[in-house]
């Protein structure tokens, strides 16, 4: 009877584990993402932060907010007053700089 009870027992524990399997990979897929940006924010919140919590959506999306804003902030585009050089003025520029330009003096 006893064994029977515990089989019982193992028998509903599994079938509960089972049916939670999906909150459960969703939680460890947003405590440890796959992205590579989101794993990198949090390993920066965690050593700003000792008291840093994955656990805690709150903090987490704390975390990204913070971190990608400052991404963001971060603009990957030159700045407008660059003008894009081409041959004729490379060589122009060449031709007119005493350092570049070939040494005439017979040397």
């Amino acid at each position: 009877m006893k064994s029977l009870i515990i089989a019982t027992f193992i028998g509903l524990t599994a079938a509960a584990a089972a049916s939670q399997f999906g909150p459960i990979n969703r939680l460890l897929d947003d405590i440890y993402p796959k992205d590579a940006a989101k794993a990198q924010a949090l390993r920066l919140c965690m050593l700003a932060d000792p008291n840093f919590n994955r656990l805690d959506s709150a903090a987490r999306d704390a975390c990204y907010y913070h971190a990608f804003r400052e991404r963001a902030s971060i603009s990957p585009a030159p700045s407008p007053d660059l003008k894009p050089s081409n041959r004729v003025d490379l060589k122009s520029s060449a031709a007119t700089d005493s350092r570049i330009a070939p040494d005439n003096s017979g040397g």
